[in-house]
């Protein structure tokens, strides 16, 4: 009984884990690179979304709703925020846009396992260009930001998810994993 009430008293759960970070430097520029992505990722901007998934009555019209949203890679793109451009307006002149982007169907594969890896999906990736000018991308391997559950399931997921964002980021910058 103690146990439970400790818990019912618990507002808080903290859990530590480590994130793997890859960064890919590529030969291609900040802008080729920019423009690459945005060729291969669809234009899932969130209020297009959004009225795919008020207009869908069930998951097949769903689906096909997205079709249409998706990129060649299999992902859209849900949210843009050019850094560079703000932080010009501060007297700081850099290249650099982070995307958030995914595709829904396959979030779905880890979701169902665990809500909270709704935090992490849809991913995130910084296109920007380095101190000695090279076009640079950046990202969370999805399964290492999942360290806040033991479920294998979800971990196989996730691994699945790694798999298709290497084999996209090796394709966008031409730098091997």
């Amino acid at each position: 009984m103690d146990s439970v009430t400790d818990r019912a008293e618990e507002s808080v759960v903290k859990t530590t884990y480590s994130v793997e970070n890859r960064q890919h430097v590529s030969e291609k520029t900040y802008e080729e690179l920019v423009a690459e992505f945005e060729n291969l990722t669809g234009e899932g901007e969130m209020g297009l979304v959004a009225q795919a998934l008020s207009a869908a009555g069930t998951a097949q019209e769903w689906e096909e709703s997205l079709e249409d949203l998706m990129g060649p890679s299999g992902f859209g793109r849900a949210f843009s925020m050019d850094h560079g451009r703000w932080l010009g307006f501060y007297g700081t002149p850099v290249k650099a846009k982070k995307y958030v982007y995914g595709n829904p169907v396959v979030a779905e594969t880890i979701l169902r396992y665990d809500t909270r890896a709704g935090l992490q999906v849809p991913l995130s990736i910084l296109i920007y260009e380095d101190a000695d000018g090279h076009g640079c991308v950046t990202y969370d391997l999805p399964s290492s930001t999942m360290g806040f559950t033991e479920n294998p399931k979800l971990h196989q997921a996730a691994a699945a998810l790694d798999a298709k964002l290497i084999s996209f980021v090796e394709k966008l910058t031409g730098v091997p994993a």
